[in-house]
């Protein structure tokens, strides 16, 4: 972090060279490139390059920090900073910009800080232990209890939620400990959590609201240049009410690609989850799968970002069982300090008794404090609306704020 601000400060008073000519003709031709097209990271950094090779090395760093305020997380950028102390002979502050490349940067951009580290970063770093607590408190115009007579949110031949569901205040508290190992190939990752939530609301029984879940799971992902490949196993059991009566015990399987890059880039998910439910009143033992195909992405530019999403769900079998799709975008501003976003959504379901579709509006905002915690606001609106009876729907808005900590 101190290399990064040094950094900053030293492209304060040192600009890239965008106007002068170089006497250098590689320098010169690829700052002709930068010129035709100002905008692109690759061009600015190719021209650092040339002017690093040729002794400017001020210059190369402003024209690398240049990068960094528009993409801050851009790996390349980083390496070039760190070639750029590293000519100074400024070790240490190289090292500080190299080493989290090397644990878990893209294959070559990892090989590349490895080898600026030298022997010493050889050997892939050891598995480390960390932890999330978090602490929400959320009002709930609509809380809806985990009832078995309801999965599926079909209620007496309908697919929307309960019209007579309280309003609630609700106290969330979760937890999870976490032990990561980076290689060059990728990451492992093994979690395991606890979510419990606590209901105050005018209802005969409150407590019918709350629930607490315990869950683990355990990825892999792998490191193809610029891409992402990944999978994994879920287990999650939950118990529902104030005193916890057993309700699903879930266990499910995840995969997913993705692009990693300065600017965002694309993803892909699926997961299928089956879950096996309390025995209800008549002695059943349902069963349950649920699926899930997702694609979507992540663009940013400076400050502004914006997320989208695409998938589709289908649960069953059985009269209860339905099929869906969603779509959600949520543009925000985001800096050091945290930041602000919007969101819309709309989804459709179709049920054996029915369809319904689901618009959703929300924002929220974020606070980071330190480094280790943060601060959340969001809020959202949701509605469930039949599509075949004229004025069947059901609203619910849900407000609140969270506060995390990690260790």
């Amino acid at each position: 972090m101190q290399a990064v601000l040094w950094a900053a400060l030293a492209a304060a008073t040192v600009a890239c060279p965008l106007n002068v000519e170089q006497a250098d003709p590689g320098a010169e031709q690829a700052r002709q490139a930068l010129a035709a097209a100002p905008l692109r990271p690759g061009l600015a950094l190719a021209f650092a390059d040339r002017l690093l090779a040729s002794g400017a090395v001020d210059q190369a760093q402003a024209c690398a920090q240049r990068v960094i305020a528009a993409w801050p997380d851009a790996v390349r950028a980083r390496l070039m900073l760190a070639r750029v102390a590293l000519a100074r002979g400024q070790s240490e502050r190289a090292r500080a910009l190299l080493e989290p490349i090397a644990a878990t940067g893209p294959r070559v951009a990892a090989d590349e800080a490895r080898r600026l580290l030298g022997p010493t970063a050889a050997a892939p770093p050891p598995g480390r232990w960390g932890g999330r607590l978090a602490l929400g408190g959320y009002h709930d115009s609509r809380a809806a209890a985990l009832d078995p007579e309801r999965r599926g949110q079909i209620v007496d031949d309908d697919p929307l939620p309960v019209a007579d569901d309280p309003a609630a205040w609700r106290l969330a508290l979760a937890g999870e400990a976490a032990w990561t190992r980076a290689d060059p190939d990728g990451v492992v990752r093994l979690r395991g959590g606890l979510d419990r939530t606590l209901h105050i609301a005018e209802a005969a029984d409150p407590g019918r609201l709350d629930h607490t879940s315990l869950w683990l799971d355990g990825h892999r992902e792998h490191r193809l240049g610029a891409d992402r490949l990944g999978y994994g196993g879920e287990l999650r059991g939950t118990l529902a009410g104030r005193l916890g009566d057993p309700h699903h015990l879930g266990l499910g399987l995840v995969g997913w690609w993705r692009r990693a890059g300065p600017s965002g880039g694309p993803w892909a998910r699926v997961r299928l989850f089956g879950f096996a439910f309390a025995e209800t009143d008549d002695g059943a033992s349902p069963a349950e799968l649920w699926s899930e195909a997702a694609v979507g992405g992540t663009w940013k530019a400076g400050l502004f970002s914006v997320d989208g999403r695409l998938g589709g769900q289908w649960v069953g079998p059985g009269d209860r069982s339905y099929a869906g799709i969603a779509a959600d975008v949520r543009p925000g501003i985001s800096g050091a300090l945290g930041g602000v976003y919007l969101l819309g959504g709309f989804g459709w379901r179709r049920a054996v008794v029915g369809d319904a579709i689901a618009p959703r509006v929300g924002a929220g905002g974020r606070l980071e404090l330190g480094g280790r915690a943060a601060l959340a606001v969001d809020g959202i609106w949701q509605q469930a609306r039949r599509t075949d009876v004229e004025g069947a729907r059901i609203d619910r808005i849900v407000v609140g704020s969270t506060l995390e900590v990690w260790f």
